[in-house]
């Protein structure tokens, strides 16, 4: 007899059986997919946030410890040897005004070489400005809209603040709230002469194809040591690396707390198969006394229990597709708008995490299985002949 006709037998005519498999199902699929979301939106957040960050800034940012500096044409052609773009760049604070409203922006000066780094980076003419999203709707602004900020004086200069007016020439998405809510761009010459220099406080760099995070932290120490010691060199991330730590260790802490839920519905696969094994004793123990071997009585259960394994696979996959519709379009129309600003959450999976999990899933069940049918081979053939005759 085959392991499949012995599965036949035993759930033959039980419909309570299948309805029992239908709840350890779904139970096994709920705690998968509970793991690959959790995993999922981590993930998502960090590609989410790597990239708004990295089309604001490039990979890398280099600055002077004596804050602003001169960017000659050797500094540039060091960027070259190391393959990188190079963009100087000058970082401030302004306020933004329109009619009675003003609100705290970050300046970014750039000059024609940015759109190297990032297509969001678009050369901007002396008198134009291009700023973010958010702030373009808080403030309800167009592009043709005039605008004006208010800048301090220049490196040591006294006096009133400077006003300067500017024309919206594009309003760009970054998909990061915090760049979207504050950020502005503007010529590089002209805010130059703004603030009265013609130095710079930062270089954006960035390399022509993506690397990954080890040949990214190799460049980083090559650009260290092409540069004097006066500069220092940062990965984009920088400024958010505790908030970045924060999620690599929260996603370790959460997929260890959320195996408990794998382990549970483990032991509801073994509390199906004993209840199974109890309400089929009769026809199990009649197997075996016809010459059943004990051996294909365990394979038998390891079969359901991969057989279990593998729909509630299937099921927990149909059920992520379901979270993530609901994440990406439901979630944040039911979220307070002045409490949370996303767009939607997305997850990012990979192959291997679905693997990871799964596998997992697979082994607690396996291993309680195994313990729990070691436990049942105690019973005796003969106690289960009394049963089929009593």
């Amino acid at each position: 007899m085959t392991t499949w006709h012995a599965l036949k037998t035993i759930f033959l005519g039980r419909s309570f059986a299948w309805r029992f498999a239908g709840g350890v199902i779904f139970g096994l699929a709920f705690s998968m997919m509970a793991t690959w979301a959790a995993l999922g939106i981590m993930d998502g957040f960090e590609e989410v946030f790597y990239k708004a960050l990295r089309a604001g800034s490039g990979e890398y940012i280099l600055k002077s410890v004596h804050g602003y500096f001169t960017w000659n044409q050797a500094d540039a052609q060091k960027a070259v040897h190391l393959d990188l773009v190079a963009t100087p760049v000058v970082r401030t604070e302004a306020f933004l005004t329109v009619g009675k409203h003003a609100q705290g922006v970050q300046v970014i000066g750039i000059d024609d070489t940015a759109v190297a780094l990032s297509p969001l980076l678009q050369p901007l003419a002396p008198g134009e400005i291009a700023l973010g999203q958010k702030l373009a709707a808080k403030l309800n602004l167009r592009e043709g809209d005039a605008v004006a900020l208010t800048f301090g004086r220049g490196q040591g200069a006294q006096g009133l603040p400077i006003l300067e007016r500017f024309i919206i020439k594009r309003v760009v998405a970054h998909h990061l709230y915090i760049r979207d809510a504050r950020q502005v761009y503007l010529n590089l010459g002209q805010i130059q002469q703004i603030l009265g220099t013609k130095k710079i406080n930062l270089v954006m760099l960035a390399t022509k194809a993506p690397v990954g995070p080890r040949a990214r932290q190799e460049m980083v120490d090559q650009i260290f040591h092409a540069y004097d010691a006066q500069y220092e060199v940062m990965p984009f991330w920088h400024e958010f690396g505790n908030l970045l730590q924060a999620v690599h260790d929260e996603k370790f802490i959460l997929a260890l707390a959320l195996q408990l839920i794998v382990l549970i519905a483990a032991f509801n696969v073994l509390a199906f198969i004993w209840f199974l094994r109890g309400q089929a004793a009769q026809e199990i123990f009649l197997l075996q006394a016809l010459g059943l071997p004990p051996k294909k009585i365990r394979h038998t259960w390891y079969t359901l229990t991969t057989i279990l394994w593998a729909a509630g696979v299937v099921l927990g996959l149909g059920l992520l597709e379901i979270l993530k519709k609901v994440l990406a379009h439901l979630l944040p129309k039911l979220m307070p708008p002045d409490i949370y600003h996303v767009d939607g959450i997305f997850l990012s999976l990979t192959v291997s995490d679905y693997l990871i999990v799964a596998g997992a899933a697979w082994l607690w069940m396996m291993l309680v299985v195994v313990l729990g049918i070691l436990k049942m081979q105690h019973q005796s053939l003969l106690y289960g002949l009394r049963r089929e005759f009593n």
